[in-house]
Protein backbone atom coordinates (compact mmCIF):
# COMPACT_ATOMS: atom_id res chain seq x y z
CA UNK A 1 0.00 0.00 0.00
CA UNK A 2 1.69 3.56 -1.25
CA UNK A 3 1.30 6.83 0.35
CA UNK A 4 -1.14 8.01 -1.86
CA UNK A 5 -3.39 5.81 -0.97
CA UNK A 6 -4.12 6.88 2.43
CA UNK A 7 -5.30 10.11 1.83
CA UNK A 8 -8.34 9.91 1.54
CA UNK A 9 -9.47 6.74 3.43
CA UNK A 10 -8.57 8.47 7.10
CA UNK A 11 -12.56 8.25 7.98
CA UNK A 12 -12.28 5.63 10.87
CA UNK A 13 -11.80 8.02 13.70
CA UNK A 14 -14.71 9.89 12.71
CA UNK A 15 -17.36 7.13 12.09
CA UNK A 16 -16.54 6.24 15.75
CA UNK A 17 -17.17 9.28 17.23
CA UNK A 18 -20.61 9.49 15.68
CA UNK A 19 -21.56 5.98 16.12
CA UNK A 20 -21.23 6.06 20.04
CA UNK A 21 -21.32 8.82 22.90
CA UNK A 22 -18.18 10.71 23.84
CA UNK A 23 -17.37 9.20 26.76
CA UNK A 24 -17.22 5.72 24.97
CA UNK A 25 -14.97 6.85 22.62
CA UNK A 26 -11.51 7.22 24.14
CA UNK A 27 -11.92 3.67 25.70
CA UNK A 28 -12.83 2.18 22.27
CA UNK A 29 -9.56 4.47 20.16
CA UNK A 30 -6.95 3.40 23.31
CA UNK A 31 -8.49 -0.75 22.52
CA UNK A 32 -7.81 -0.15 18.71
CA UNK A 33 -4.08 0.92 19.54
CA UNK A 34 -3.49 -2.03 21.48
CA UNK A 35 -5.04 -4.38 19.13
CA UNK A 36 -2.98 -2.95 16.50
CA UNK A 37 0.06 -3.17 18.16
CA UNK A 38 -0.52 -7.01 19.28
CA UNK A 39 -1.72 -8.11 15.91
CA UNK A 40 1.58 -6.04 14.71
CA UNK A 41 -1.05 -4.12 12.27
CA UNK A 42 -0.13 -1.51 10.03
CA UNK A 43 -1.53 1.76 11.18
CA UNK A 44 -1.63 5.56 9.56
CA UNK A 45 -1.23 8.63 11.55
CA UNK A 46 -0.93 12.28 10.91
CA UNK A 47 2.10 14.49 12.31
CA UNK A 48 0.32 16.87 14.37
CA UNK A 49 3.34 18.73 16.44
CA UNK A 50 7.31 18.91 17.06
CA UNK A 51 8.91 17.37 19.92
CA UNK A 52 11.88 18.18 21.05
CA UNK A 53 13.78 14.52 19.46
CA UNK A 54 10.53 13.86 17.38
CA UNK A 55 7.42 14.25 16.24
CA UNK A 56 3.83 14.13 18.49
CA UNK A 57 1.78 12.32 15.83
CA UNK A 58 -2.18 11.20 16.29
CA UNK A 59 -2.59 7.63 15.21
CA UNK A 60 -6.36 5.85 15.39
CA UNK A 61 -7.83 9.41 17.28
CA UNK A 62 -5.12 8.62 19.95
CA UNK A 63 -1.52 10.97 20.81
CA UNK A 64 1.55 9.01 20.10
CA UNK A 65 5.09 9.91 19.35
CA UNK A 66 7.71 9.23 16.21
CA UNK A 67 11.16 9.59 17.10
CA UNK A 68 13.52 11.28 14.20
CA UNK A 69 14.95 7.88 14.39
CA UNK A 70 12.16 6.18 13.67
CA UNK A 71 10.75 8.18 10.29
CA UNK A 72 10.72 6.82 6.97
CA UNK A 73 13.93 9.40 6.04
CA UNK A 74 17.90 9.22 7.79
CA UNK A 75 18.01 13.32 7.97
CA UNK A 76 21.20 14.33 9.87
CA UNK A 77 20.02 16.62 13.43
CA UNK A 78 21.16 19.96 11.57
CA UNK A 79 18.69 18.67 8.20
CA UNK A 80 15.92 17.29 10.59
CA UNK A 81 16.32 21.27 11.91
CA UNK A 82 15.64 22.78 8.80
CA UNK A 83 12.92 20.15 7.25
CA UNK A 84 10.81 19.40 10.15
CA UNK A 85 8.21 21.89 9.97
CA UNK A 86 7.28 20.67 6.04
CA UNK A 87 5.75 17.28 7.87
CA UNK A 88 3.20 19.21 9.88
CA UNK A 89 0.05 17.59 8.69
CA UNK A 90 1.00 14.59 6.31
CA UNK A 91 0.17 11.06 7.16
CA UNK A 92 2.96 8.11 7.02
CA UNK A 93 2.38 4.46 7.83
CA UNK A 94 3.74 2.94 11.12
CA UNK A 95 3.95 -0.01 13.23
CA UNK A 96 2.94 0.80 16.82
CA UNK A 97 6.12 -0.36 18.99
CA UNK A 98 5.35 0.77 22.40
CA UNK A 99 1.76 0.91 23.48
CA UNK A 100 1.43 1.64 27.53
CA UNK A 101 -1.78 3.04 27.55
CA UNK A 102 -2.32 3.72 30.97
CA UNK A 103 1.00 6.09 31.20
CA UNK A 104 -0.10 7.58 27.60
CA UNK A 105 3.32 6.17 26.18
CA UNK A 106 2.49 5.29 22.57
CA UNK A 107 5.26 5.18 20.09
CA UNK A 108 5.69 4.29 16.63
CA UNK A 109 8.34 3.26 13.93
CA UNK A 110 7.90 4.99 10.72
CA UNK A 111 10.26 3.58 9.20
CA UNK A 112 8.00 0.76 7.24
CA UNK A 113 6.83 3.43 4.90
CA UNK A 114 6.99 2.84 1.13
CA UNK A 115 7.11 5.55 -1.57
CA UNK A 116 6.29 5.71 -5.43
CA UNK A 117 8.80 5.92 -7.36
CA UNK A 118 10.03 9.72 -8.32
CA UNK A 119 11.43 10.70 -11.65
CA UNK A 120 13.13 13.81 -12.76
CA UNK A 121 12.90 15.64 -15.85
CA UNK A 122 15.05 17.76 -17.45
CA UNK A 123 14.17 21.07 -18.07
CA UNK A 124 11.83 21.14 -15.49
CA UNK A 125 11.61 23.91 -12.62
CA UNK A 126 11.28 22.60 -8.75
CA UNK A 127 10.64 24.41 -6.04
CA UNK A 128 13.10 23.47 -3.45
CA UNK A 129 14.10 23.94 -0.07
CA UNK A 130 17.68 24.70 1.23
CA UNK A 131 18.64 21.64 3.27
CA UNK A 132 22.44 23.17 3.32
CA UNK A 133 24.47 25.74 2.10
CA UNK A 134 28.78 25.07 0.66
CA UNK A 135 30.50 27.54 -1.45
CA UNK A 136 30.46 24.66 -3.87
CA UNK A 137 27.42 23.16 -3.50
CA UNK A 138 23.76 23.52 -1.88
CA UNK A 139 21.59 20.45 -0.70
CA UNK A 140 18.16 20.78 -1.46
CA UNK A 141 14.64 19.07 -1.04
CA UNK A 142 12.15 18.55 -3.53
CA UNK A 143 9.61 16.13 -2.43
CA UNK A 144 7.66 18.16 0.27
CA UNK A 145 5.74 19.78 -2.59
CA UNK A 146 4.30 16.50 -3.19
CA UNK A 147 3.13 16.31 -0.08
CA UNK A 148 6.05 13.51 0.58
CA UNK A 149 4.05 11.31 -2.00
CA UNK A 150 7.55 10.15 -3.20
CA UNK A 151 9.49 10.34 -0.19
CA UNK A 152 12.14 12.77 0.48
CA UNK A 153 13.76 13.87 -2.62
CA UNK A 154 17.43 15.08 -1.94
CA UNK A 155 20.06 16.46 -3.92
CA UNK A 156 23.35 17.98 -4.31
CA UNK A 157 23.29 20.80 -6.83
CA UNK A 158 26.52 21.73 -7.45
CA UNK A 159 27.85 25.05 -9.48
CA UNK A 160 30.84 23.97 -11.39
CA UNK A 161 29.36 22.85 -14.68
CA UNK A 162 30.28 24.75 -17.89
CA UNK A 163 26.67 24.18 -19.46
CA UNK A 164 24.89 25.10 -16.11
CA UNK A 165 23.49 28.62 -15.60
CA UNK A 166 24.21 29.29 -11.98
CA UNK A 167 21.32 31.28 -10.32
CA UNK A 168 22.22 34.01 -7.63
CA UNK A 169 21.26 32.23 -4.54
CA UNK A 170 23.99 33.92 -1.99
CA UNK A 171 21.34 36.19 -0.86
CA UNK A 172 19.44 32.90 0.17
CA UNK A 173 19.68 31.02 3.99
CA UNK A 174 18.71 27.25 4.91
CA UNK A 175 15.11 26.82 4.96
CA UNK A 176 14.88 29.25 1.95
CA UNK A 177 12.41 27.66 -0.65
CA UNK A 178 14.32 28.52 -4.22
CA UNK A 179 13.21 27.91 -7.89
CA UNK A 180 15.37 25.38 -9.39
CA UNK A 181 15.66 24.02 -13.07
CA UNK A 182 17.26 21.06 -13.78
CA UNK A 183 19.27 20.46 -16.93
CA UNK A 184 20.75 17.13 -17.90
CA UNK A 185 23.89 17.57 -19.61
CA UNK A 186 25.11 20.06 -16.97
CA UNK A 187 25.34 16.77 -14.89
CA UNK A 188 25.27 18.95 -11.55
CA UNK A 189 22.30 17.15 -9.78
CA UNK A 190 23.42 14.22 -7.69
CA UNK A 191 20.86 12.45 -5.96
CA UNK A 192 21.31 11.23 -2.55
CA UNK A 193 18.70 9.22 -0.42
CA UNK A 194 17.84 9.77 2.87
CA UNK A 195 15.18 7.01 3.32
CA UNK A 196 16.16 3.70 5.27
CA UNK A 197 16.58 0.79 3.35
CA UNK A 198 17.79 -2.59 4.66
CA UNK A 199 21.20 -1.61 2.48
CA UNK A 200 21.89 2.21 3.51
CA UNK A 201 23.83 3.46 0.68
CA UNK A 202 24.52 6.72 -0.96
CA UNK A 203 23.47 8.97 2.35
CA UNK A 204 24.58 12.40 2.47
CA UNK A 205 27.39 12.10 5.32
CA UNK A 206 28.88 9.20 3.49
CA UNK A 207 28.95 11.79 0.13
CA UNK A 208 30.01 14.21 2.71
CA UNK A 209 32.69 12.30 4.47
CA UNK A 210 33.77 11.02 0.63
CA UNK A 211 33.72 14.36 -0.72
CA UNK A 212 36.01 15.72 2.05
CA UNK A 213 38.20 12.92 1.42
CA UNK A 214 38.65 13.54 -2.16
CA UNK A 215 39.25 17.02 -1.24
CA UNK A 216 41.77 16.55 0.40
CA UNK A 217 43.39 13.80 -2.01
CA UNK A 218 42.88 16.67 -4.95
CA UNK A 219 44.55 19.45 -2.33
CA UNK A 220 47.42 16.62 -2.19
CA UNK A 221 47.90 16.22 -5.26
CA UNK A 222 48.00 19.60 -6.19
CA UNK A 223 50.57 20.51 -3.90
CA UNK A 224 52.68 17.45 -5.15
CA UNK A 225 52.63 18.28 -8.57
CA UNK A 226 53.38 21.80 -7.73
CA UNK A 227 56.59 20.83 -5.69
CA UNK A 228 57.29 18.79 -8.68
CA UNK A 229 57.10 21.64 -10.96
CA UNK A 230 58.83 24.01 -8.79
CA UNK A 231 61.79 21.42 -8.78
CA UNK A 232 61.62 21.34 -12.67
CA UNK A 233 61.75 24.87 -11.98
CA UNK A 234 64.48 25.20 -9.90
CA UNK A 235 66.81 23.00 -11.26
CA UNK A 236 66.37 25.14 -14.74
CA UNK A 237 66.50 28.01 -12.75
CA UNK A 238 69.83 27.16 -11.11
CA UNK A 239 72.26 27.42 -13.57
CA UNK A 240 71.22 30.09 -15.08
CA UNK A 241 71.20 31.71 -11.61
CA UNK A 242 74.78 30.06 -11.30
CA UNK A 243 76.01 31.72 -14.51
CA UNK A 244 74.40 34.97 -13.72
CA UNK A 245 75.96 35.04 -10.14
CA UNK A 246 79.38 34.06 -10.93
CA UNK A 247 79.10 37.44 -13.78
CA UNK A 248 78.24 39.01 -11.32
CA UNK A 249 80.82 38.55 -8.61
CA UNK A 250 83.56 38.75 -11.37
CA UNK A 251 82.26 42.11 -12.53
CA UNK A 252 82.17 43.23 -8.43
CA UNK A 253 85.85 41.90 -8.09
CA UNK A 254 87.08 43.74 -11.05
CA UNK A 255 85.35 46.71 -9.29
CA UNK A 256 87.05 45.98 -6.09
CA UNK A 257 90.42 46.33 -7.85
CA UNK A 258 89.87 48.96 -9.86
CA UNK A 259 88.53 50.63 -6.50
CA UNK A 260 91.80 49.65 -4.50
CA UNK A 261 94.05 50.78 -7.62
CA UNK A 262 92.23 53.99 -7.36
CA UNK A 263 92.66 54.33 -3.99
CA UNK A 264 96.31 53.39 -3.61
CA UNK A 265 96.60 56.47 -5.98
CA UNK A 266 94.62 58.81 -3.92
CA UNK A 267 97.07 57.51 -1.04
CA UNK A 268 100.40 58.34 -3.11
CA UNK A 269 98.60 61.85 -4.11
CA UNK A 270 97.63 62.87 -1.04
CA UNK A 271 101.44 61.90 0.67
CA UNK A 272 102.38 63.94 -2.49
CA UNK A 273 100.43 67.13 -1.52
CA UNK A 274 101.23 66.27 2.16
CA UNK A 275 105.32 66.69 1.05
CA UNK A 276 104.34 69.48 -1.32
CA UNK A 277 102.37 71.48 1.56
CA UNK A 278 104.79 70.71 4.21
CA UNK A 279 107.61 72.23 1.46
CA UNK A 280 105.76 75.02 1.16
CA UNK A 281 105.39 76.02 4.74
CA UNK A 282 108.96 75.73 5.39
CA UNK A 283 109.61 78.03 2.35
CA UNK A 284 106.95 80.58 3.38
CA UNK A 285 108.21 80.41 7.11
CA UNK A 286 111.64 80.81 5.74
CA UNK A 287 110.69 83.90 3.79
CA UNK A 288 108.76 85.17 6.60
CA UNK A 289 112.25 84.91 8.89
CA UNK A 290 114.09 86.84 6.11
CA UNK A 291 111.00 89.64 5.37
CA UNK A 292 111.30 90.27 9.74
CA UNK A 293 115.63 90.15 9.70
CA UNK A 294 114.94 92.42 6.31
CA UNK A 295 112.72 94.90 8.01
CA UNK A 296 114.98 95.02 10.90
CA UNK A 297 117.57 96.16 8.84
CA UNK A 298 115.64 98.63 7.29
CA UNK A 299 114.81 99.94 10.73
CA UNK A 300 118.40 99.64 11.92
CA UNK A 301 119.52 101.62 8.19
CA UNK A 302 116.57 104.54 8.54
CA UNK A 303 117.97 105.18 12.54
CA UNK A 304 121.75 105.36 10.66
CA UNK A 305 120.54 107.78 7.83
CA UNK A 306 119.40 110.15 10.36
CA UNK A 307 122.40 109.73 12.31
CA UNK A 308 124.12 110.66 9.32
CA UNK A 309 122.02 113.05 8.56
CA UNK A 310 123.29 115.17 11.13
CA UNK A 311 126.52 114.35 11.42
CA UNK A 312 127.69 112.58 8.22
CA UNK A 313 129.27 114.06 4.82
CA UNK A 314 127.17 114.27 2.00
CA UNK A 315 128.15 111.27 0.20
CA UNK A 316 127.93 108.97 2.75
CA UNK A 317 124.40 109.94 2.82
CA UNK A 318 123.76 109.13 -0.74
CA UNK A 319 125.26 106.10 -0.43
CA UNK A 320 123.43 104.62 2.60
CA UNK A 321 120.38 106.36 0.93
CA UNK A 322 121.38 104.32 -2.54
CA UNK A 323 121.61 101.12 -0.31
CA UNK A 324 118.31 101.75 1.29
CA UNK A 325 116.30 101.77 -1.42
CA UNK A 326 118.14 98.67 -2.74
CA UNK A 327 116.90 96.96 0.42
CA UNK A 328 113.44 98.19 -0.31
CA UNK A 329 113.13 96.78 -3.45
CA UNK A 330 114.70 93.64 -2.28
CA UNK A 331 111.74 93.53 0.72
CA UNK A 332 109.03 94.21 -1.70
CA UNK A 333 110.36 91.06 -3.96
CA UNK A 334 110.14 89.07 -0.89
CA UNK A 335 106.49 89.95 -0.17
CA UNK A 336 105.55 89.39 -3.80
CA UNK A 337 107.23 85.66 -3.72
CA UNK A 338 105.48 85.07 0.02
CA UNK A 339 102.35 86.23 -1.43
CA UNK A 340 102.45 84.02 -4.44
CA UNK A 341 103.89 80.78 -2.00
CA UNK A 342 100.56 82.18 0.53
CA UNK A 343 98.40 81.56 -2.49
CA UNK A 344 99.65 77.94 -3.62
CA UNK A 345 99.71 76.85 -0.39
CA UNK A 346 95.46 77.92 0.12
CA UNK A 347 94.84 76.30 -3.25
CA UNK A 348 97.45 73.07 -2.37
CA UNK A 349 94.92 73.08 0.87
CA UNK A 350 91.88 73.03 -1.23
CA UNK A 351 93.16 69.96 -3.34
CA UNK A 352 94.01 67.71 0.07
CA UNK A 353 90.44 68.91 1.15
Amino acid sequence: MKLKDILNLFKTEEEIRAAMPLSEVVSVLKQKIIDAHLNNETVIFTITGIKKTGFQVKVKGIFAFVPFSLMPFKYTPALWNVIKQELIGHKFFAKIITADIQNNRITLDATVTEFEEFKIIDGATYKAIILQKNPKFIIVEIGHRYNWQYGSQCFIVTFDSVNYIEIDYYTQSASDEIDLTYIERANNWIKISFEKKEKETNYFSDYYKLSLLEKKIEIKQNQVIDLEEKIIQLKQEIPEKAKVTESKYENLLALFEKQQKTIEQLKKRNTKLQQNHQKSLNQTLSLIDEKMQLEEKITNLEMHIQHLTSNSKQKNYDKVIEMLENLKAKSNQQKIQITNLEAQLKKEREKKE
